[in-house]
């Protein structure tokens, strides 16, 4: 069968700028780049000039699909909205040139896929106008979520109504998790998105029993950018509870090093038990994962929750807050168990538990069940039938 030609539009995505910015997008591209031929085209703005102080292009295949960065730089004048129409008007003309770019080279893709509807979505708008090319759109956002501390409803009306002309226009959304998904159709009741997940990259996240601490060490670990809904401090707080009953217990925390993070360490006198790190490879990362007791990730809110799936298919279980999302992923004590959310002490308690009960969590079950879900050849298939079934209805 003839491999479809997909042309991605992504308003997030890694670059020299920002390394870790929507990485799960470009892992979603290594899945797809086993059924389909994906193009990704991402533009980025340099404001301060680092890399350039006009527009480079950075291209990239190394990975089973090509891959385009445009950076961008505009001296900007006048006011605040002045700056930030001049900053779109920039960016939106950059992808215009690039599709039409694309479609002299490789001809009309069989579908346009927008990661992140705002603002790659508009570009994808004005090429179904233009070429009739029909586009898709997967959202990642977590403020379309009820409990999110940055939410759509809160946006200028401008940028609401743009995002819903991008949406409508699709001729299919997707989420991460039913959570978005729900909280999405809620906002847009005529939009029902099929769910399609995060993946895990096996061939890094695996499980490796020889990894495995033969000891009676507790070793937790936690990953985020230690922002207030990732309830950091209370991780720490709890930890502090585990140390008493046991000394040589460790944590991990690995994406951000937070002044008040640390001076709490400091002041608790657990310099010497709990470790910082700066945001990392998945190759370093998976490192502190296979060892570890479990992963610790008790959001107050989140659309999926990487890091879950990530430890998981290392054969680790997970402590998780208790809220609908983790419920997609988390089977209480099959490959994680469940805390009160804001509940040092619960928290602490689970900790202690998942230690005691470490030998009963099966680690080689834990690792099968998340490669049979999140695994690159499993989600990709799932986009594959997406576009199949997209691409099938509008050839009728």
């Amino acid at each position: 069968m003839k491999r479809k030609k997909i042309l991605w539009l992504c308003s997030w995505y890694p670059n020299q700028l920002e390394p870790f910015n929507g990485d799960f997008i470009k892992r979603h591209a290594e899945a797809v780049a086993l059924f389909c031929d994906i193009h990704i085209i991402h533009i980025a703005r340099d404001i301060e000039g680092k890399i350039t102080k006009d527009v480079f292009e950075a291209n990239d295949s190394t990975r089973g699909f090509k891959e385009k960065i445009i950076y961008y730089y505009i001296k900007l004048a006048g006011g605040k909205w002045i700056q930030q129409i001049q900053s779109h008007n920039k960016l939106y003309n950059l992808y215009k040139k690039e599709i039409k770019r694309y479609i002299n080279e490789f001809g009309n893709p069989d579908l346009i896929h927008v990661h992140m509807g705002m603002k790659a979505g508009l570009a994808a708008l004005w090429a179904k106008k233009q070429f009739g090319i029909n586009y898709v759109v997967s959202e990642h956002w977590s403020g379309f979520l009820e409990h999110a501390s940055e939410k759509f409803e809160h946006t200028p009306n401008l940028f609401q109504n743009a995002w819903k002309k991008i949406l409508i226009g699709a001729v299919s959304v997707s989420a991460v998790s039913n959570t978005l998904a729900s909280s999405i159709k809620k906002i847009f009741p005529s939009i029902s998105p099929v769910v399609i997940p995060n993946v895990v990259n096996t061939d890094i996240f695996s499980f490796d029993e020889k990894k495995i601490l033969d000891s009676q060490e507790p070793v937790f670990v936690h990953i985020s950018g230690m922002q207030a809904l990732k309830n950091s401090l209370q991780i720490l707080k709890s930890f502090s509870v585990v140390f008493k009953n046991y000394p040589s217990a460790r944590l991990f925390m690995i994406g951000a090093k937070p002044t008040e993070l640390l001076n709490f360490v400091n002041e608790q006198g657990l310099e010497n038990s709990v470790s910082f790190y700066e945001e990392m490879s998945q190759e370093s990362l998976v490192k502190f994962l296979q060892p570890a007791t479990a992963l610790i990730l008790v959001s107050s809110y989140e659309t999926f929750g990487c890091v879950l799936i990530e430890a998981n298919a290392c054969g680790v279980p997970v402590i998780v807050s208790d809220i609908p999302v983790f419920h997609e992923t988390v089977k209480q004590e099959v490959n994680g168990v469940f805390t009160k959310l804001n509940d040092s002490n619960h928290l602490a308690n689970a900790m202690m538990q998942c230690f005691h009960n470490r030998n009963n969590f099966n680690r080689a079950g834990i690792a099968a069940l998340a490669a049979s879900r999140y695994s690159y050849a499993v989600v990709g298939k799932m986009f594959l039938d997406w576009y199949d079934a997209i691409i099938g209805e509008n050839k009728d």
